[in-house]
C-alpha cells in the first residue's frame, strides 16, 4: 500500500464493510463520493472514483471472501486511496478484469489513476488511487 499521508499514520482510515448485495453499490458509490469530495478532488474525478466503485461493488460477488467486502479509505491532500477486500486469491486481478462498462472497456484502468494488489494473511486486496487532477 502506499505509505500513509500525513496524519495518517496516528490514525486508521475510515473503514465501510459491506455485505455484498443490492444495498452495496447506493452505499459504497455515496461513501466513496463523500470521501473524495472531503479529499478535494475535482467533480469529473467525484465521479470517476463513484464510477469505480460501482463497478467494483457489481462484480464483487465472486472474489469476495464470504460475501463481505471491507473498504479503507485516505482521502487527504488531494487524492483519494481506495482499499477493497479481502478477497480470495486471484480476486483482486479478477475484479480488474470484470470491472467493466459497455463501451469503456476496464474502468480501473480508464478512470483510476493507479491499481495494484496487495496480499495480507486475509487475503488480497485491491487498492485504487484517483487524484484530484487526474495523474497520479
Amino acid at each position: 500500500m502506499t505509505p500513509p499521508v500525513d496524519g495518517w499514520a496516528a490514525a486508521p482510515p475510515p473503514t465501510l464493510t459491506l455485505e455484498v448485495g443490492p444495498l452495496a453499490a447506493p452505499v459504497l458509490t455515496r461513501v466513496t463520493g463523500a470521501l473524495a469530495a472531503q479529499a478535494g478532488l475535482a467533480v469529473d474525478r467525484l465521479n470517476d472514483a463513484r464510477l469505480v466503485a460501482e463497478a467494483v461493488v457489481a462484480h464483487a460477488p465472486a472474489h469476495t471472501v464470504a460475501g463481505r467486502l471491507q473498504v479503507a479509505f485516505e482521502a487527504t491532500g488531494g487524492r483519494l486511496l481506495v482499499r477493497l477486500g479481502p478477497l480470495v486469491r486471484g480476486g483482486a486481478e479478477g475484479l480488474r478484469r470484470d470491472a467493466t462498462f459497455e463501451g469503456v472497456g476496464s474502468v480501473l484502468e480508464a478512470l483510476a489513476d493507479d491499481v495494484y494488489d496487495e496480499t495480507a494473511a486475509d487475503g488480497e486486496y485491491l487498492i485504487v488511487l484517483f487524484s484530484g487532477n487526474g495523474e497520479g
